[in-house]
């Protein structure tokens, strides 16, 4: 129900921030249409040729066929506008808090010369560059400002030219991000309506796993809206061709065919699971009729692979400063099967359970030892080996 009520306010913020782009747009089309008609005020009264002039008469022929270039010459006014105002505020102040790039005709060559000056805004919180003309050309660039930006909360690429291999470059930059302490986790990347997505969607799919994927919605009650299955399969397909392709080491003994999350340890599943659950893939539009419907984000892509009954280490080992707030999430699986009490039995935890458990045991001793081990378990946390994946591989 918890992540149910996170996807909802989502797509909340997907809808308000299109709003705020429109409103915006208008309020630009007002002052351009202002500023237009004091031009026309001022050549009145500066005496104007009279509206008899032999060139009334040709403007009068070419009005159909110039309303046409009228509109995309205010289409380009639009985008200049709009990059005008980040690049205006931008030299100002030599930082921005939200760029509003919606629609502004961005390209990747474009991407390269504004991820310069967005880099260099250490307030940036809100990005939005959806229905724009980015390709995988500019995945490194994006996938550097996810790791480099501090603030950032809110990243929309929606509508862009983005192919399924992004996915996974993506889901290291989160990975990545949630290492760095000094950064506040990205609460939203907004991928829907890219051109890979929506030729993946309509693809087929193998008919085994869409099998697996629609069992696994119905068990834990999830209903997507059209096509939604089908996409989480493509989904699931592209990040284990990703891994197999940047040789992660826990899927070396599998093939790229044969698709199965639960080789890899729970804990690097619940690395990526979290991560993933900050791309949406797929949004609902509000009604009523689409109140039950889940947006699908790319977590969904391992629902499959975590059991019913996860490991009770699993919420011990999540705990960080990333980690979700509430362990409701995880207080139902914290009694492992044929254990009546609250007691966990020796024989179903995994072997490296018991490893953590030394290490505990371990390092408890040494706290006893060192009367300030405590502030160094704060300001010195002890470094676990990353089990992500290098964004230059």
């Amino acid at each position: 129900q918890r992540s149910e009520e996170l996807d909802a306010m989502r797509s909340n913020v997907v809808k308000l921030t299109r709003q705020l782009d429109e409103e915006v747009t208008r309020r630009d089309q007002v002052v351009a249409e202002t500023q237009l008609l004091e031009r026309k005020l001022q050549e009145l009264t500066a005496g104007a040729a009279p509206l008899t002039s032999p060139h009334s008469v040709a403007r009068s022929h070419n009005k159909a066929r110039g309303s046409l270039d009228e509109d995309d010459r205010d289409r380009g006014s639009q985008v200049s506008m709009k990059l005008m105002r980040v690049v205006d505020q931008w030299m100002r102040h030599r930082d921005l808090q939200q760029a509003l790039l919606r629609g502004a005709a961005i390209n990747d060559q474009a991407f390269t010369t504004l991820v310069q000056a967005l880099g260099d805004c250490a307030s940036l919180q809100t990005l939005d560059l959806s229905q724009n003309l980015l390709t995988m050309d500019s995945c490194s660039d994006l996938c550097q400002l996810i790791t480099a930006a501090p603030h950032l909360s809110f990243l929309s690429l929606a509508d862009n030219l983005l192919s399924m291999r992004s996915l996974g470059y993506f889901m290291t930059a989160i990975m990545e991000r949630q290492n760095t302490k000094k950064h506040l986790p990205l609460d939203l990347l907004d991928l829907s309506g890219n051109e890979g997505l929506l030729a993946a969607a309509a693809a087929p799919t193998p008919k085994n796993l869409l099998q697996q994927v629609n069992d696994a919605l119905s068990r834990d009650g999830v209903q997507l809206p059209p096509t939604g299955p089908e996409l989480v399969v493509q989904v699931m397909r592209s990040l284990w061709r990703f891994l197999h392709d940047t040789g992660h080491p826990q899927v070396r003994s599998t093939t790229t065919e044969d698709i199965s999350f639960g080789v890899m340890d729970k804990v690097t599943l619940r690395k990526m699971d979290t991560a993933l659950t900050k791309m949406m893939l797929l949004g609902v539009d509000s009604g009523r009729e689409t109140a039950s419907l889940r947006p699908v984000t790319a977590s969904l892509a391992l629902l499959s692979a975590f059991d019913s009954a996860l490991p009770a280490i699993i919420a011990d080992v999540g705990d960080g400063p990333h980690a979700p707030s509430s362990r409701s999430e995880t207080s139902a699986h914290a009694k492992p099967p044929g254990s009546a009490s609250g007691v966990r039995s020796r024989e179903v935890l995994p072997p490296h359970t018991y490893m953590l458990r030394a290490s505990t045991v371990k390092s408890d001793s040494k706290d006893m030892r060192e009367p300030f081990a405590d502030l160094k378990a704060v300001f010195e946390p002890p470094r676990e080996k990353l089990k992500t994946f290098n964004l230059k591989q």
